[in-house]
């Protein structure tokens, strides 16, 4: 009796390891399409199914979650295609700065001035990845100067993120701060 019950033990147990493994050997972050290989047939697959042109299987979901956040989002596009044009060596992508996107939704728009805002002035939190972003000339903090910088950047008196190296004037036209980085 006792035999018998180790060895079911032994047969669930190994069972259990094989589909465990067989499960993560099936991820392949990415790949959206599941043809083996990561492409801009991905990010395409990946923008159809956010803007609910295409259904994409579970597997495919997973794959499409490029930054391992459990979510699948306009960020997830962005980092596909960074890693597309070899900003980053590997997949998935856990360490990275979208600068700008305080709300983390892939875009930089005034809805990211508005969350820096209200986050400068206590009404809400942000994520340890949104604090990454809202840094946007790079500085080490969050602050005033990141919102002064992210609308100048919005009415494309920059044309990149971060901005490291700036002029902020004041309402008479004087130089009120200078950063060279």
């Amino acid at each position: 009796m006792k035999k018998g019950v180790v060895m079911i033990l032994t047969v669930i147990i190994v069972l259990s390891a094989f589909t465990l493994f067989a499960s993560a050997k099936n991820l392949s972050f990415g790949d959206v399409n599941e043809d083996g290989r990561v492409s801009i047939k991905d990010v395409i697959y990946l923008s159809q199914h956010l803007e609910n042109i295409r259904n994409l299987s579970p597997q495919a979901l997973k794959n499409a979650d490029v930054n391992n956040d459990g979510l699948v989002n306009s960020v997830d596009i962005v980092l596909l295609r960074q890693y597309l044009v070899a900003n980053y060596e590997s997949l998935p992508i856990t360490d990275y700065v979208i600068y700008g996107d305080v709300n983390e939704d892939g875009r930089v728009s005034i809805k990211d001035v508005i969350s820096l805002l209200q986050y400068l002035e206590n009404i809400r939190n942000l994520s340890p990845q949104a604090l990454k972003n809202a840094d946007v000339n790079n500085d080490g903090s969050v602050d005033y100067v990141d919102i002064v910088l992210l609308r100048q950047y919005l009415v494309s008196t920059y044309k990149s993120l971060p901005i490291t190296d700036y002029v902020i004037y004041n309402d008479s036209g004087e130089n009120m701060f200078f950063s060279l980085f």
